[in-house]
């Protein structure tokens, strides 16, 4: 019978022949999903700034003696970790790790973001980069099946863009590879508050699904956003009254805590 696999975290001290313990030096050693001995090594230590690190050395012991005494060479000339990490994580590399904080359609957000910033480490983007990234955008195209428009790109589209980087680099700050995040300054978004045709809404509810029709009706006889619709909750619908009150803090588009219809 296979032997459970158990991830252990608990590192260990290296021994010298002799028993003595090598300052510094630890290892951790677990079984993976395929019952194999992992062995990974460590230099766990307070640095010159009274910062308790752990800084990964390999899994050959030679070569992590050799990389504990760069280790040591570097603190003792009080080489700045942090910014030694942060300069080596740029948008690409940190985005790939962030998959899952992210949603489906901040793909094509992050697209362009990738293309003025991938390669930069996160710690050097700043202020005057954004603002030469937003003046860029609103002059760029829209492009929609692979081709060109005449429709500029919105304001609205540059902020969800530098919203998705500013999330990133928010998560990014507790790891130590952003110090000093930038203002992100947003442009004031222009009020959206037109409202399908009659021949627009019968087109849509003939190509919808039962299921669907129903979400369209609401949406079309409260006017609210996809994000307040879908979250609805019941206590949150009076059926004698016909009012639909958001609560827990939600606010409609326009500020106003009560809906209904707008007029045709």
């Amino acid at each position: 019978m296979a032997e459970k696999f158990e991830r252990k975290e608990t590192l260990e001290r290296v021994l010298e022949p002799d028993g003595t313990a090598i300052p510094w030096l630890y290892v951790r050693r677990y079984r993976n999903k395929n019952n194999r001995v992992v062995t990974i090594y460590y230099a766990l230590f307070t640095d010159w700034k009274g910062i308790r690190r752990r800084l990964p050395l390999g899994d050959d012991l030679k070569k992590a003696k050799k990389k504990l005494c760069d280790v040591e060479r570097k603190n003792d000339a009080e080489f700045d970790f942090d910014e030694a990490k942060a300069r080596n994580v740029t948008l690409n590399s940190w985005a790939a790790q962030c998959k899952n904080a992210m949603r489906e359609r901040d793909d094509s957000l992050l697209k362009h973001l990738k293309e003025s910033f991938g390669s930069m480490a996160l710690d050097r983007i700043d202020d005057k980069d954004l603002i030469d990234y937003r003046a860029r955008r609103i002059k760029e195209p829209v492009i929609k099946r692979g081709k060109e428009t005449k429709k500029l790109t919105s304001p609205t589209t540059v902020n969800k863009e530098l919203a998705l980087l500013r999330k990133l680099m928010r998560l990014a700050q507790p790891k130590g590879f952003v110090k000093v995040m930038p203002k992100f300054v947003m442009d004031r978004e222009p009020n959206r508050e037109r409202r399908l045709t009659d021949e627009e809404y019968s087109a849509l509810l003939e190509k919808s699904p039962v299921w669907l029709q129903r979400v369209c009706n609401a949406a079309n006889e409260t006017a609210l956003s996809r994000g307040d619709l879908l979250g609805l909750t019941w206590n949150e619908i009076d059926r004698k009254t016909k009012v639909i009150a958001l609560k827990d803090g939600r606010r409609p588009k326009y500020g106003k805590r009560f809906r209904s219809a707008p007029k045709r």
